[in-house]
């Protein structure tokens, strides 16, 4: 019989999202992506509408990054998003999306090992400045539409 346990006691987990449209400054360059509401944050500090979120606990924690990309301009271009962890990409964090002139979703789940006082970032970047996240502008008005989410939970 497999069991799992766990070492965390219900800490040092995050839920931001972003709802602005957020478009490449200059083409083939990584720029930070902000982060303008903090739905839960527990164990680790961000201020709203910044990029940065400090890590409170050293450990092993599972980062998910969710977002939409849409390009506005003809052709095909290509997005890519990344995590920088003290500005150091994480190997295995960066992927990347064909715009093909619709919006696309995407989505990457990595671990990450982090120390007490470290920042994470979540970065993008485009062929052109063509490439931007936005919400859905298909779902109501009513309905928030997110361009980017970040859930990260600690593990270990």
């Amino acid at each position: 019989t497999n069991t799992w346990t766990s070492s965390t006691t219900g800490t040092n987990y995050l839920y931001a999202y972003d709802t602005t449209t957020q478009t490449v400054a200059v083409a083939d360059i990584y720029q930070d992506v902000t982060f303008d509401t903090n739905a839960q944050l527990n164990g680790w500090t961000h201020t709203a509408g910044t990029a940065g979120f400090t890590v409170g606990t050293t450990g092993l924690y599972l980062v998910t990054v969710d977002t939409s990309v849409l390009q506005t301009g003809a052709g095909s271009k290509f997005a890519e998003i990344r995590a920088v962890l003290n500005g150091t990409e994480i190997a295995g964090s960066q992927f990347s999306r064909d715009t093909k002139n619709k919006t696309g979703v995407m989505t990457t789940t990595f671990l990450l090992n982090a120390t007490a006082n470290d920042v994470l970032k979540i970065q993008l970047s485009g062929e052109t400045t063509n490439v931007q996240i936005a919400g859905d502008g298909t779902a109501p008005a009513t309905v928030v539409k997110p361009s980017i989410k970040l859930t990260i939970i600690r593990i270990n």
